[in-house]
């Protein structure tokens, strides 16, 4: 990025001092084409920051809604599998209750 700048600055300058030799332009006129070529430079720059932030943040906000959808998928597992503890638990609790119930028939 800083190649490309440099390059262009450059290539503005060595322009802007081509068309003051053969006299194509004033002193005043060669400043303001350098002025502006240097704010292009300079929007250039910004505009390809800007858009390597905007890339990054792109990239960020899909890893984001993968590693979302993998915690959504791991807490439906986890409830699905307390599920099935409490009814396991529900089962062996029943289970419990009808031993003691043929408990106290065998015995009386």
């Amino acid at each position: 990025m800083n190649i490309e700048k440099v390059l262009k600055s450059s290539l503005l300058t060595l322009t802007g001092f081509t068309l003051f030799a053969c006299g194509a332009v004033s002193l005043a006129e060669y400043q303001t084409f350098a002025q502006s070529g240097q704010e292009y430079v300079s929007a250039i720059d910004d505009l390809l920051v800007n858009q390597t932030r905007i890339d990054l943040a792109s990239i960020l906000v899909s890893e984001l809604q993968a590693n979302e959808e993998e915690l959504n998928k791991g807490i439906e597992s986890i409830s699905q599998e307390i599920k099935e503890l409490e009814d396991t638990v529900a089962f062996l609790n029943l289970l419990g209750k009808t031993i003691e119930i043929l408990n106290k028939i065998i015995i009386v």
